[in-house]
């Protein structure tokens, strides 16, 4: 019975080895570039990952993860695209037909960032059919989500500052208002500062 029904099992054998041998000429190679980013936090204390009793290790970690996916940010992708576009010695499929959108969109599926686990090492890896191009891709997203980072604080800084200068100003006019009216007070009603005094 089992050598009557032998051919069916070679012909089953014989397609799924044609089968295999499709995928593997038809899959096109995709070779992967890691680009490592340190994290440090002035204001946390970094522990090891075994210690998570407390807050500090949750909020670490957090921060990391925050960090971790930060670099995938569609500001950080745009960024990149606007860098990589029509750069044939960057990514030849980054074509100017393409718009900034469209290659960011890309390299959603082609980025991915992770924290390295017990460490503050967050890994950032580049996909790509050329390996040239995916080292020098996870280069740039690197480089470019420092930048962003860099502006983003810098334009917080100075927001900030500008918005503290105006509030400053506000309220020195509002005291030498609140000063005029007072010394009108004190001449209308006949009142000096030395009788205020008790």
């Amino acid at each position: 019975l089992v050598l009557d029904n032998l051919w069916i099992v070679l012909v089953i054998l014989a397609a799924s080895a044609a089968v295999a041998y499709y995928q593997i000429k038809t899959t096109p190679v995709t070779y992967k570039s890691r680009a490592v980013l340190l994290a440090e936090f002035k204001d946390v204390q970094l522990m090891e990952f075994k210690q998570f009793e407390g807050n500090e290790g949750y909020r670490t970690a957090e921060l990391l993860n925050t960090v971790a996916s930060g670099v995938s940010r569609l500001g950080v992708l745009l960024r990149v695209a606007d860098s990589i576009k029509g750069d044939p010695e960057l990514a030849a499929w980054a074509t100017n037909q393409l718009t900034t959108n469209d290659i960011a969109s890309i390299l959603r599926g082609r980025i991915s960032a992770r924290v390295r686990r017990q460490t503050r090492f967050i890994d950032v890896e580049t996909y790509d059919g050329n390996p040239k191009y995916a080292r020098r891709l996870a280069q740039r997203v690197v480089e470019e989500y420092l930048a962003f980072e860099l502006a983003n604080r810098q334009g917080t800084g100075s927001g900030a500052t500008n918005f503290l200068n105006a509030e400053a100003d506000r309220l020195r006019a509002r005291l030498d208002e609140s000063e005029l009216k007072l010394t009108r007070f004190q001449r209308t009603n006949n009142i000096s500062m030395n009788e205020t005094d008790d």
